[in-house]
C-alpha cells in the first residue's frame, strides 16, 4: 500500500534561477523526478505522488513555480512567457545538483515540461504531462466556452488580484474535488491559505504573457521533444477535453497517451492512485 502523507517526510529548501528563487519540498534519494504544479495550485497539489515515488527510488522535487507561494518572481508579465518557465526546470534541474532529470507536469506545469523538453532536451531525460495539450494542439484547438471565460478573467490585470478571487477558487475546487471525496475539506484549507495573501497567490501572468503573444504563429517556437513522453488525461476535464490529449507524431515522435476515465482536469488528486502507478511505471529507468 502507498504510504500515507505524512509532512515530517519532506524537507523544504529554495534554489536560485535566473529571475526567481524557487521554493520547493523533497523526499527520497535516486534519480531526480521534478513534479510540477499548475495554476492555481502549489506544490501541495503533488502530496499524494511525492512519497510512493520517493519509496519507489526516486528522489522527488516539488517546486512552487514562479510567483507562486513561497516562491519569488518578477512583476513583468513577459518574465512569465513559456519559454522562460520551461527554462526554470532546466536550471532547477542544475541548481540541485543534477545533470538531468525526468519532470512530471500538470496542467501549467505540463506545459512548463513541453518547453523545458523542446528546449533544454539534454535536461530532460522523461516527460510526463497530465491534462495539458501539447502548444501545437493547443494554437490549432476550438477551446470549450468555459475555458474561454476563466482564461478570459485571468488575463484583466486586476481581477484575479482582488479579495474576491479565494472564493472563486474555493468554489471550483469544493465543486471539482470536494463533493467527488477527492479532496477533504482540510486540504482544500491548505489551497486557500495560499490564495489569501496577494503575495503568495499563484501568478495568472502566464496567461496574460500568453495572451499578449497570441497572434505569433506557435510553430517557430516549438521544437521536436526527443525523450520518452506519457500524457495522462483524464477524460472529463471541463477546460480542454480528452480530444486534446495525443501530441503531434512529428513534435513528439516517442508518445503515448494513457486516458483515466471519470477523472477531471486536476487528474493527480482526483485519480492519485492511477496517477501514482502510472508514473511510477513510466519513471522507472528499467522500464
Amino acid at each position: 500500500m502507498p504510504r500515507e502523507w505524512d509532512e515530517s517526510a519532506i524537507s523544504h529548501d529554495y534554489a536560485e534561477v535566473e529571475g526567481a528563487r524557487i521554493h520547493y519540498v523533497e523526499a527520497g534519494e535516486g534519480p531526480l523526478v521534478l513534479l510540477v504544479h499548475g495554476f492555481p495550485e502549489y506544490w501541495y497539489s503533488w502530496r499524494h505522488q511525492i512519497l510512493p515515488l520517493a519509496d519507489a527510488g526516486f528522489r522527488v522535487v516539488a517546486p512552487d513555480m514562479r510567483g507562486t507561494n513561497l516562491s519569488s518572481g518578477p512583476s513583468e508579465v513577459e518574465a512569465y512567457r513559456e519559454e522562460v518557465l520551461g527554462r526554470d526546470l532546466a536550471q532547477l534541474i542544475e541548481a540541485l545538483g543534477a545533470k538531468s532529470a525526468s519532470v512530471a507536469g500538470h496542467d501549467w506545469g505540463g506545459w512548463a515540461g513541453y518547453w523545458a523538453a523542446m528546449h533544454h532536451s539534454a535536461r530532460i531525460d522523461r516527460l510526463a504531462v497530465l491534462n495539458v495539450p501539447h502548444p501545437v494542439v493547443f494554437a490549432r484547438a476550438r477551446l470549450r466556452l468555459y475555458y474561454k471565460a476563466i482564461r478570459a478573467l485571468l488575463i484583466v490585470p486586476g481581477l484575479y488580484e482582488t479579495p474576491f478571487a479565494p472564493l472563486s477558487m474555493r468554489s471550483t475546487f469544493r465543486r471539482e474535488l470536494v463533493k467527488r471525496g477527492s479532496m477533504s475539506d482540510a486540504d482544500l484549507d491548505r489551497f486557500i491559505e495560499v490564495w489569501k495573501p496577494p503575495s503568495r497567490r499563484p501568478s495568472a501572468k502566464p496567461y496574460r504573457a500568453q495572451h499578449r503573444h497570441w497572434r505569433e504563429p506557435i510553430e517557430g517556437r516549438c521544437r521536436p521533444i526527443s525523450c520518452p513522453t506519457l500524457v495522462i488525461y483524464g477524460t472529463e476535464d471541463p477546460y480542454m477535453g480528452p480530444e486534446f490529449a495525443k501530441p503531434p507524431s512529428e513534435w513528439v515522435p516517442d508518445a503515448r497517451v494513457a486516458l483515466i476515465p471519470g477523472a477531471n482536469h486536476r487528474v493527480q488528486m482526483d485519480r492519485p492512485r492511477e496517477v501514482t502507478e502510472l508514473l511510477e511505471a513510466f519513471l522507472d529507468p528499467q522500464g
